[in-house]
């Protein structure tokens, strides 16, 4: 947590300036450390999605999650970003994002020859929703997640300490001035 803090990825809240580590992630928070950890600047086209509006603090970070396959909305053109994000909705989103699996909208060949043997060492692995279990499988096997007391918890909401975990797993260098590394 304090490692996602001190390079400016994770910020407090606006309004008292406190983290709440153990406050539930939202989908635009989430979305806003992913463009920090990468420094994306590229912005996407969101405006199909009807519940994300210009004046909100979090739509350049949509676009700029969206344009990096982060987030694609569901099915009703939404992003739903004040919505709390689920650990299997998260590992989608990451798994994507770092490359782990492709995330279009035509089903990737790398979905479907996922070893999904991985999962077998969770007592709730059959949580897991099948939608779901090559991008966990993918975040299982990479090391970048562990489980909390031998469960995935893939259903539950991940916390924004949670996350802070996962994204130090997932980013062993941080590169933090330009140059050829």
């Amino acid at each position: 947590l304090c490692r996602a803090y001190l390079l400016g990825f994770l910020n407090g809240y606006p309004e008292d300036n406190t983290f709440r580590p153990n406050n539930n992630i939202t989908r635009a928070q989430m979305a806003a450390l992913i463009v920090r950890c990468f420094g994306a600047t590229k912005e996407g086209d969101i405006s199909r999605f009807t519940d994300v509006s210009d004046d909100q603090w979090y739509y350049k970070e949509f676009s700029k999650a969206v344009q990096m396959g982060a987030f694609n909305g569901d099915n009703n053109n939404h992003l739903n970003p004040n919505n709390p994000i689920r650990f299997e909705e998260c590992f989608k989103a990451v798994a994507c994002t770092f490359g782990y699996i492709a995330n279009t909208d035509d089903k990737p060949t790398d979905l479907e020859t996922q070893d999904l043997s991985v999962l077998d060492k969770f007592s709730d692995k059959d949580e897991v929703s099948d939608w779901a279990k090559p991008y966990v499988a993918a975040i299982v096997a990479n090391g970048i997640w562990d489980g909390i007391d031998g469960n995935l918890t893939p259903r539950a909401y991940i916390t924004r300490a949670q996350f802070a975990v996962v994204l130090d797993n997932l980013i062993e260098t941080y590169i933090t001035e330009p140059g050829e590394y």
